[in-house]
């Protein structure tokens, strides 16, 4: 899933985590039935975490980051809306 989070088909967007975002996305999305996982870069660190929002699958990395990406540019829209702050983003159409 990581793979297809960061390199696949659609849209994608990604920032920065601050300490408010993390309870804002517990309640804004579903947990993915995934198990935590350790990030590799932050041991012994927050692990990561899956999310859906809205069609928009997101991977919260210990608390200091989160990765989304849809097959649609609007829901993407929507998540950004949702949950603001300076998201950068890019189309791998």
């Amino acid at each position: 899933m990581s793979e297809w989070l960061l390199g696949g088909p659609g849209f994608a967007a990604n920032r920065e985590l601050d300490a408010d975002d993390i309870p804002r996305l517990a309640r804004l999305g579903q947990r993915l039935p995934l198990p935590d996982h350790p990030v590799w870069a932050l041991p012994g660190d927050r692990p990561t975490r899956w999310y859906t929002v809205g069609g928009v699958v997101l991977r919260e990395d210990a608390g200091t980051w989160v990765w989304a990406r849809s097959d649609s540019e609007d829901a993407i829209a929507e998540l950004r809306r949702s949950l603001p702050g300076d998201w950068q983003e890019w189309d791998e159409g």
